[in-house]
């Protein structure tokens, strides 16, 4: 659809659909909810039958949830009554890291974004530069996470089979699994894809360490250059290596 065509509240939600991404949330439909995944549900049903314009989750348990208007709406006291209104009422069978409470709130129109945290009494409302990542929720509400903090993975600048290995790893640890093989051709990345692995372990999970093992001398410092040049970290801040 044509971004001319759209209606101010749809034009709005392309930009808050954005903010979302690049903090890290994979935004599905509620008919599409992927569990175990840092998700923003659009259209979340709440108590009453009404809907939240999204609702987040961390490690299944509701954590956030953000009230979408129009740009021109300044974002002021009715719409934050509407929002607090949904985070006090999540539905029974959602999981909560709170009994009977959504912590975060967030208030957004496409070019402003509030936030409060609902835990902290009488906290006034703060203007964000950007939408908070999982691992940011988490830390604000002072909850750890095993692998719930782990944002979505952006394909871009992936090969196909160094995304979908990443994915699969990844699915893999969340279920539990001890064990992953990646089975790549020559050339395809898989050293690179060793990187990408290392430095979500270590950013977004509870991993203290690494331990990368290679038979040769010249693949130790094959490696060695790969992680030193990855640069698809947050801030292009760099992975100590010893």
């Amino acid at each position: 659809m044509a971004q001319n065509s759209l209606l101010p509240e749809e034009k709005a939600r392309v930009k808050i659909d954005r903010q979302l991404t690049n903090a890290g949330w994979d935004i599905v439909p509620r008919d599409e909810y992927v569990p175990r995944s840092a998700s923003a549900v659009k259209e979340a049903l709440m108590q009453g039958n009404i809907e939240s314009d999204y609702l987040l989750f961390v490690d299944d348990k509701a954590i956030a949830v953000v009230e979408a208007k129009r740009e021109e709406n300044p974002l002021g006291g009715d719409v934050q009554i509407q929002a607090e209104d949904y985070a006090c009422n999540p539905k029974d069978w959602y999981g909560v890291w709170f009994s009977n409470q959504i912590p975060l709130v967030y208030l957004a129109n496409g070019n402003k974004i509030y936030f409060k945290n609902m835990l902290q009494q009488d906290s006034d409302y703060i203007e964000l530069n950007e939408m908070h990542s999982p691992k940011k929720m988490l830390k604000l509400i002072g909850q750890v996470s095993e692998y719930g903090a782990l944002p979505r993975l952006d394909k871009r600048g992936l090969r196909d089979c160094q995304y979908r290995a990443e994915m699969k790893f990844e699915e893999s640890i969340k279920n539990g699994e001890k064990k992953s093989l990646a089975i790549l051709a020559t050339g395809s990345g898989k050293t690179y894809l060793a990187c990408l692995a290392t430095y979500r372990l270590l950013n977004y999970t509870n991993a203290k360490r690494v331990l990368f093992l290679a038979d040769r001398n010249n693949l130790a410092k094959q490696a060695k250059t790969e992680f030193c040049t990855f640069n698809r970290t947050e801030n292009q801040e760099e992975i100590i290596i010893n």
